[in-house]
């Protein structure tokens, strides 16, 4: 009896983006989604699903087509699975950070969890001030200790669960998002925003020429290295991590002249670009 009671009175803790929950008591599922570069138009179907694939395989040449084609898939499965599969009596914490993974990763669990009602979520940032006195934002879940993360798990208990009214606003925020057939999106001004694919052509270009790649050849990793640091500082904006979407960029920008390149087809992104002037 004892064992059962302790099963129900469980938290299930859900996360989307890298964290190190090593000091977690209770169950923990973690999702990475990328959810803000590719099409996630229908993606809990398989219409959908074969849509994501066929641009990831298309478009991102740089990571290998397994992990964002073959493994995303079976990765989504089985979170999905994960999530309907939670017994009705478990409490459910579900944390999210300033970015798009984490934001959609929300909405999304949400649509698979219906009707259940015992949902708390935990903000980071608002955590990481109310908890941790700490007055910074928190962009990932990875950028806090597992010490720090058992102290906001343990003061997050007392937090109300989420309102009917808040949960069916996300879930239509996620049917907003999954019905778009947009292939970026960002996190600023504390919302996820669709955005042209072609976004951050200028900045790759503003900072090609920062780097000294008008005069000189650099490798695709020192420009986009430059890039992923600057952007999210200069832009104020919670952008993608993957490399590979600003790849897929600079693969565009050398098709259309901006750049040209040596030794394209090495691998790791060790290609050389230069500007075209």
């Amino acid at each position: 009896m004892e064992n059962n009671q302790k099963i129900s009175n469980e938290c299930i803790h859900i996360f989307f983006d890298y964290v190190n929950s090593s000091q977690f008591k209770e169950r923990t599922i973690l999702f990475l989604g990328e959810f803000s570069i590719g099409p996630i138009y229908r993606i809990d179907t398989i219409e959908g699903q074969k849509i994501r694939q066929e641009w990831i395989s298309k478009n991102l040449s740089y990571h290998p087509k397994d992990y964002y084609a073959k493994d995303f898939f079976s990765s989504f499965l089985k979170f999905t699975e994960e999530v309907r599969s939670i017994p009705k009596e478990n409490k459910i914490a579900i944390w999210k950070s300033k970015n798009t993974e984490s934001y959609l990763g929300l909405c999304f669990a949400l649509s698979i969890l219906g009707d259940r009602d015992q949902i708390r979520v935990i903000d980071l940032s608002e955590a990481n001030r109310k908890i941790l006195q700490k007055n910074y934002e928190i962009r990932f879940a990875g950028e806090v200790s597992p010490e720090d993360l058992e102290r906001i798990r343990k003061a997050s208990e007392k937090n109300e669960y989420l309102s009917e009214e808040m949960k069916m606003n996300l879930i239509k925020k996620w049917q907003f998002f999954s019905e778009s057939k947009d292939i970026l999106r960002i996190w600023k001004d504390d919302q996820v925003h669709s955005i042209p694919e072609d976004y951050y052509d200028d900045f790759i270009v503003a900072y090609a020429k920062k780097i000294g790649a008008e005069k000189d050849f650099y490798t695709a990793t020192k420009l986009i290295g430059s890039v992923l640091y600057h952007s999210a500082n200069d832009l104020s904006e919670s952008h993608t991590s993957c490399d590979a979407f600003f790849d897929y960029r600079i693969r565009i920008l050398i098709k259309r002249g901006v750049f040209e390149a040596q030794d394209i087809f090495k691998p790791d992104l060790k290609y050389k670009i230069k500007l075209i002037s």
